[in-house]
């Protein structure tokens, strides 16, 4: 049987579904309360070789885009990123998934946070440059060795597969009494509700009707001029930070300071390792088969770059 373990994180927009945490308590008039501690236990999760799946995305990557700069096309080399990144980061959940964890994140960024940089757009109108990239991905694979595609495409739809389910977490109904004391407080703190039981189906920050900040603009949007024969790189994207109102990141704030007072960061934390378990064990046949798949096929790409 696959080891069980035990925890995750799923960044939320804006004012978007960011639900209750928790950790310690806090009394009105003591100065901030205490950040929300980093939980660095196991979770079921942790099965999922996410890390390993970004060195493997990165080496066919860097392969492929060395084999077009010897054909004379050096854009995709360097335009892309220095390093590998994880493509499931998202499915690590911690106490960030469902709000703020600090004082200073409260005011410094609301219910936002700010978006991660995406790499240069390489767009081509070249023939010849499409060709040179079919062959050169071809020999990228290639390189990583025979299924090396195969396997590194049915772990990505693994990785998929684990998403969906994540969503009940925040979906779900939480315990009147943990959202109750959340609505005491946070009426303390000047926000009443006009709809209480609104709240307690799922407690949302746009229920108090505080206007929301903005995302930087990035200026006008780049377009390729798409002239015949050319391949063309577009500019850096972000990252773009995300600037809350000061409506907002008062909230943010009580938001934080209340929920400090609740267990509904662990009882959610806790729900999303259940709902983990669930999964991995729904999937045990596919992470037997192609994890030490993987894991060679991550050693093999770590090897060539």
């Amino acid at each position: 049987m696959i080891a069980q373990a035990l925890k995750v994180c799923l960044l939320i927009p804006a004012l978007a579904g960011a639900v209750v945490l928790v950790g310690c308590t806090s009394e009105p008039g003591e100065g901030d309360p205490p950040p929300i501690a980093s939980d660095a236990a196991k979770q079921p999760y942790d099965l999922f070789l996410g890390e390993r799946l970004g060195i493997v995305d990165y080496a066919q990557r860097k392969l492929r885009n060395q084999c077009l700069a010897d054909a004379g096309y050096r854009q995709n080399l360097e335009a892309m990123a220095t390093k590998p990144y994880n493509p499931f980061e998202h499915l690590i959940m911690t106490a960030r998934s469902f709000g703020p964890t600090s004082a200073d994140d409260a005011r410094s960024v609301g219910f936002g946070r700010e978006l991660p940089p995406d790499p240069p757009s390489v767009i081509s109108s070249d023939p010849s440059y499409d060709t040179a990239i079919e062959g050169c991905e071809k020999t990228a694979w290639g390189r990583l060795g025979k299924d090396s595609a195969k396997v590194y495409g049915e772990y990505y739809a693994l990785g998929n597969k684990l998403e969906g389910p994540l969503q009940a977490v925040h979906d779900a109904e939480l315990p009147a009494d943990m959202t109750g004391k959340l609505i005491d407080c946070l009426k303390e703190k000047g926000y009443p509700l006009n709809d209480r039981n609104q709240f307690l189906k799922r407690p949302l920050p746009e229920l108090f009707n505080v206007k929301v900040g903005d995302f930087d603009q990035e200026g006008a949007q780049w377009q390729p001029n798409k002239r015949p024969g050319t391949v063309e790189v577009g500019p850096q994207k972000g990252p773009v930070k995300y600037n809350p109102t000061p409506e907002e990141s008062k909230l943010a704030l009580a938001w934080f300071t209340c929920r400090q007072r609740t267990d509904l960061t662990r009882f959610q934390l806790n729900l999303a390792y259940k709902i983990e378990d669930d999964v991995v064990k729904r999937n045990e046949t596919s992470f037997v088969e192609l994890n030490p798949k993987l894991e060679e096929l991550a050693r093999i790409a770590a090897a060539l770059i």
